[in-house]
């Protein structure tokens, strides 16, 4: 995992490697939310990490449901 931190920054996205690397970020990302409710380290993370890669990133914003899920 230290390797995909360190390196992810610096690795093209058409590397072969980088199949591993996307995943591997985005589930720690997720694990730290759920652990943590101090997001200083994710928004520090991804906005370093904005800095070194070319990479636009994108969010997407969802209303709130209405509906009852309990009935499913």
């Amino acid at each position: 995992i230290k390797d995909t931190f360190v390196n992810y920054p610096y690795t093209p996205h058409k590397e072969e490697i980088m199949k591993s690397y996307r995943p591997t970020i985005r589930s720690m990302e997720i694990s730290d939310m759920m652990i943590s409710p101090n997001r200083n380290f994710l928004d520090n993370f991804w906005r370093e990490l904005s800095m070194k890669i070319e990479c636009e990133p994108k969010a997407f914003k969802y209303n709130a449901s209405e509906l009852d899920y309990k009935v499913f």
